[in-house]
This record gives C-alpha cells, sequence and structure tokens, in this order.
C-alpha cells in the first residue's frame, strides 16, 4: 500500500510538471504571439508619429520661409517705392533742391523712415543712390545726420566718395575697403570697429568722431585731419601717414608701424599718445593784448567803471562789469577730460578794502553752461 500511495504521488507529480512545462510552453508561445501581433501596429503608430513630426517640422520651415520672403518681399517695396520716390522729387526740383530747406528736409525724414525698414545690403545702395543722384549735400546740412548705416559693406568701384560731408552719421562696424575718400568731412560719426582697411583718404576731416578699434591697415593718409575724435586702439599699422595732423584726439592703445617714413611730416598736439602720457599742449592766450581788451568789457552800470591806464577804475560800487571771450576750449576736450587742463587767472588790485567777486562761466555749444567758477 505504501509502493501505491508513492507510485501515485510520483505520477501526479510528473503530470503537475508536465502541465507546467505545457503552460510554460503556451505562456511562451502566447508572448512571441503576442509580440509580432503587436508590432506591425506599432510599427505603424512609431511612422505616424514620426511622418507627423517630421510634417510638423516641414510646416514650421515653411511658413518661417514665407514669412521670411513675406518682410524681404516688404523691404524691396519699401526700397523700390523710395527710390522711385526720392528720384521723381529730385528731378522735379533740380533747380533749387541744394539751398531749399524744406525740400531737403522731406528727403531726409523719408531716408531714415526708409533706412530703419531695411537690411545691410539695401541700406548700402541707399547710400549709393544718394551719392550717385549728388544729394550728399556739400553744405553744412546733412542729409544724413541719425542715419543707421551700421554694418553695410562697400568696397572698390562702388566706395568712391568726393566733396561730401557725412554728419552725424552711424558707421558702426562698417567695412569700407579699396575705398577712395577725397575732399569728405565727416563729423559727429560713429566709425566703431569699422573696417577702412586698404584705401585712401586725401584731404579727409575727421571732426568729433568715435573712431575707437578702426582698422585702418594698409590705408593711405595724406593731407588730412583728425580732430576732437576719440582714436584708442585703433590700428594704423602698416599705413602711410603723410602731412597728417591729430588734434586734440585720443590715441589710447592706438597702433602705429615702426617705420618712421610711414609716419613722416604728421603732426601730434594737445592728444592722449598711446602709451598714456600727452604730446605737446598749446597754451590759449584768452586776452593777448591786455589793454586793447579793457575797452571791449560792459560795464552796469555804464559810468560804474573807466579804463585808465591799462587799468579799471571803479567809480561806483557794486559795479558790475561782463564779458564774451570766444575761445575753443572744446579743443582742449582731452586734456580737459584728463583733469590735466589748468586755467590761469590774474588779477592785481590796489586797493584791498574793496571786495571783488569773479564768476567765471565755461559755455560750450552744445551743453549750455557746464561749469562756473566763483572767486
Amino acid at each position: 500500500m505504501f509502493r501505491r500511495s508513492c507510485h501515485r504521488c510520483w505520477y501526479s507529480n510528473s503530470i503537475s510538471e508536465d502541465d507546467q512545462n505545457r503552460i510554460s510552453h503556451l505562456t511562451k508561445f502566447q508572448l512571441i504571439k503576442l509580440i509580432t501581433s503587436c508590432a506591425l501596429p506599432l510599427a505603424v503608430a512609431i511612422f505616424t508619429l514620426v511622418t507627423t513630426l517630421q510634417n510638423r517640422q516641414i510646416a514650421l520651415q515653411n511658413r518661417q520661409q514665407d514669412l521670411l520672403e513675406s518682410e524681404d518681399d516688404q523691404r524691396q517695396s519699401f526700397f523700390v517705392n523710395y527710390i522711385n520716390d526720392i528720384s521723381r522729387f529730385r528731378d522735379q526740383n533740380i533747380e533749387n533742391l541744394t539751398n531749399n530747406y524744406n525740400k531737403l528736409l522731406y528727403i531726409r525724414t523719408k531716408t531714415l523712415t526708409t533706412l530703419r525698414k531695411l537690411d545691410n545690403e539695401r541700406k548700402k545702395y541707399i547710400l549709393l543712390f544718394l551719392k550717385e543722384s549728388s544729394l550728399l549735400s556739400e553744405d553744412e546740412q546733412s542729409l544724413l545726420s541719425g542715419a543707421d548705416f551700421n554694418g553695410i559693406k562697400i568696397d572698390h568701384n562702388d566706395c568712391v566718395f568726393r566733396n561730401v560731408i557725412f554728419s552725424g552719421v552711424y558707421f558702426q562696424q562698417v567695412s569700407f575697403m579699396n575705398c577712395l575718400f577725397e575732399n569728405v568731412t565727416f563729423r559727429y560719426v560713429d566709425f566703431h570697429e569699422a573696417v577702412l582697411s586698404h584705401s585712401i583718404f586725401y584731404l579727409t576731416y575727421f571732426i568729433s568722431c568715435r573712431m575707437d578699434y578702426v582698422n585702418f591697415q594698409e590705408s593711405v593718409i595724406s593731407e588730412s585731419y583728425f580732430n576732437s575724435s576719440s582714436l584708442s586702439y585703433t590700428d594704423f599699422r602698416q599705413v602711410k601717414i603723410d602731412f597728417v595732423k591729430f588734434y586734440n584726439v585720443n590715441l589710447t592703445k592706438a597702433s602705429f608701424s615702426d617705420n618712421p617714413i610711414q609716419t613722416q611730416y604728421s603732426l601730434i598736439r594737445n592728444s592722449l599718445l598711446p602709451n598714456g602720457t600727452f604730446s605737446t599742449i598749446d597754451d590759449i592766450n584768452i586776452i593777448s593784448n591786455l589793454c586793447t581788451s579793457f575797452e571791449k568789457w560792459s560795464p552796469i552800470p555804464i559810468d560804474g567803471i573807466k579804463v585808465d591806464n591799462c587799468t579799471f577804475v571803479i567809480k561806483i560800487s557794486n559795479t558790475t562789469i561782463a564779458r564774451y571771450i570766444r575761445r575753443p576750449f572744446i579743443d582742449r576736450s582731452v586734456l580737459i577730460g584728463a583733469e590735466q587742463a589748468d586755467f590761469l587767472l590774474e588779477l592785481k588790485q590796489k586797493y584791498t578794502m574793496m571786495y571783488i567777486s569773479i564768476i567765471i562761466y565755461f559755455v560750450g555749444v552744445e551743453h549750455g553752461v557746464f561749469e562756473t567758477q566763483q572767486f
């Protein structure tokens, strides 16, 4: 009986193991079948997702391209309309255009408005159009004051400018290479980080310009003038400089050629040199002829002071005298800015019992009264 029970137990265990193997085999088969059945829908889903994303990306790129083309079409429309409008206006007023302020103002307003809407390439052609149309005025009234030409590039035959004035123009990071500038005046022009290499500057004047980090390499500068301009870190290496005046300029860290022949016959005055020292400083004599100058003072009251033998004789107490003396202190702005300028006033008083108050106003054209000193 014990043997039969063991046999039944062994048989039962054998059945259980067979069933487990069959179930395990069935489970693996079902798993493979399940994976196989899901593979195709999953592949389709992945393909659909990838295709959808690609289509969206393509659609986005197309929209961006359409937007860019639309913006470019608008810029082209602004450019063409400007050229046609100014050409027509110029032809209709050709006889009295340059001396008519209102008509020049119309061109200036139209130009500044259009430049704000254009890219650098079209801005370049605006400048060339104005040059070819003889609209870059030779007088003091520049059409381009405030005009933004930053970043434009002009070279070779297009880059020839003669007998023009640029006043208040923005030429930051421009590239004017292989150019010719003859009898050209740049006044209050911003040339920051501009490239002006391989060019010729003859009778060219840079007045109150910002020219830091400008590259003049391998250019020729002849009979030209830099006045009251900032030229720090400007590159003059391999530049031929003949009969050029640097007057009241900041040349801090500027680079010049080691060959003295390349900088012959040039003059530097009232300027900050590349090594941080000052060049030769010219004195300013406010009153050159003391006796003659006495007669140009305006006393209040009129008979409060008289002049006797180069001396003020005060007849009435509390008399005020005033004198306006025009002297170009702006031509010493680099020296003044570095706090290295001294103003010497000498006064000889015969009777010390009388109180004298001296008030000096340094008046600038642009800034009004910018400093007052009382003694």
